[in-house]
């Protein structure tokens, strides 16, 4: 059985990694967005995960969008708060 199968998890984890995208970008206007953005993707990677496992459609991409999400952030806010420091 190697084929692949529609289910709610890789389609949730996409999902979920567009929103997670969405509130990087929005962070730069209101930090509450930013705030929210890491239960998002965290959310995404672990429904993500599952789907792999369970050989959903959409799962890699979901997952690789809520982690490129999450280095995203990590690597804005790291160079913001240097600027601000130095």
């Amino acid at each position: 059985m190697s084929e692949k199968v529609n289910g709610g998890l890789g389609l949730s984890s996409f999902i979920l990694g567009i929103v997670a995208l969405v509130l990087v970008v929005f962070g730069f206007i209101l930090p509450f967005f930013a705030i929210l953005m890491y239960p998002v993707a965290i959310t995404g990677v672990v429904l993500g995960i599952i789907g792999i496992v369970k050989k959903q459609n959409k799962s890699l991409a979901g997952l690789i969008m809520n982690a490129c999400a999450m280095l995203l952030y990590l690597t804005i806010y790291s160079i913001f708060l240097a600027a601000l420091l130095a």
